[in-house]
């Protein structure tokens, strides 16, 4: 019986070691982006907003996170990890390319912003 309620000790007090190392998402870059002052065709359909780069260490690893965070503070993904750690999709504020160029104006240059 001690051997059981030894090895749950131990298990418990592996989880709450994992749970410690998991630290917050910080931001390690945030660049404001504009309509106006962008450098090339602006992706979106709001005016302005900003770029930030994130990093979040959770269940062992490390994600590097890039969204798009506009005026009101709604945060769209720019690149999958953000997209697949639940960030809202960006489809919605991006913008049509006009014929013949494409469905959608290019999201690279934005994204370059945050790297």
């Amino acid at each position: 019986m001690k051997v059981i309620f030894g090895i749950l000790f131990l298990l418990l007090f592996a989880s709450v070691l994992v749970k410690r190392c998991e630290g917050p998402e910080r931001v390690v870059r945030r660049v404001p982006a504009s309509r106006a002052t962008f450098s090339g065709e602006w992706p979106l359909t709001v005016e302005s907003g900003t770029v930030e780069r994130r990093i979040r260490d959770s269940d062992g690893a490390r994600h590097e996170i890039v969204v798009f965070v506009t005026q009101d503070g709604a945060e769209y993904a720019l690149n999958g990890t953000a997209r697949g750690l639940g960030f809202l999709a960006i489809e919605p504020i991006w913008r049509d390319a006009p014929p013949p160029l494409g469905p959608k104006v290019d999201l690279g240059p934005l994204l370059k912003l945050g790297l």
